[in-house]
């Protein structure tokens, strides 16, 4: 929640810093937002921070199953229909976790119960995507605010298996349409900043919540270099009950026609 209202601190100074909403055309746009198309590439090492509740007790992947941190890549493209549409969509590349551990408790996943002292090995893959719109409702050449509204989806797939209980796996996943906000600030026309916060919650199917912010050096009007920070949040309602959370720095390059 601290991270949440940080960002959100940081969409009302983008506010602030617009002044005055100044409906602008797209002459009157900062210049690197005169582009059609935009391609970003991330690259990711996200903390991993789970808890699986499966038939059985909680379990936690990190701490009782032995999974690290592992990197991905994260894809997102844009394309402006108009001066203040775009359509959006970002794919994080399969995230895929290993691990081998002799159990310190008895722990029950789907039934099967694997007790303490069992050599367990584990494998999780989290897939997530999301699409859809970005209207920008207030422009300048200083930087622009918006809202967005996303389709949102996080499949995971986890596996155990002893050579003593077996195996158990099956996947477990929620979709969400998620609404939110979206600010960018041009503190020159090569170093930018940008802030995102957007989730959904449904009872009877969980939540998805995210946020992030980055800095962005622009080399060129077509061409720009980011770091930023990412925190992704998701619990999930049906067949059980399990929360991810994947948090992090990313780096990234964008490339825009």
């Amino acid at each position: 929640m601290k991270k949440l209202l940080t960002v959100l601190i940081a969409v009302v100074a983008v506010v602030a810093h617009l002044g005055v909403p100044r409906f602008a055309s797209a002459q009157q746009m900062a210049q690197p937002e005169n582009f059609r198309f935009e391609l970003e590439y991330r690259r990711w090492r996200p903390k991993l921070i789970a808890d699986l509740e499966v038939g059985g007790p909680p379990i936690y992947p990190s701490t009782d199953l032995g999974l690290g941190d592992e990197r991905t890549n994260d894809y997102r493209g844009s394309l402006r229909l108009s001066p203040r549409l775009r359509i959006r969509g970002s794919y994080l590349k399969t995230l895929k976790y290993e691990g081998t551990q002799v159990l310190s408790r008895t722990l029950t996943y789907r039934g099967v119960t694997f007790l303490a002292g069992d050599t367990v090995t584990t494998a999780l893959q989290i897939d997530q995507f999301k699409g859809g719109i970005s209207i920008e409702f207030l422009q300048s050449r200083d930087g622009f605010l918006g809202v967005t509204v996303d389709y949102s989806r996080l499949e995971s797939r986890p596996s155990l298996q002893s050579a003593a209980a077996g195996t158990a796996s099956g996947p477990l996943r929620v979709s969400l349409p998620t609404v939110g906000f979206v600010g960018r600030v041009y503190l020159t026309p090569r170093l930018v900043l940008t802030a995102e916060a957007s989730g959904m919650k449904r009872e009877s199917q969980g939540v998805i919540a995210e946020f992030e912010g980055m800095a962005t050096a622009n080399i060129n009007p077509r061409l720009g270099l980011a770091v930023g920070y990412r925190n992704f949040y998701a619990r999930i309602a049906q067949d059980g009950r399990a929360a991810y959370r994947l948090k992090g720095p990313f780096f990234s390059v964008t490339a825009r026609i």
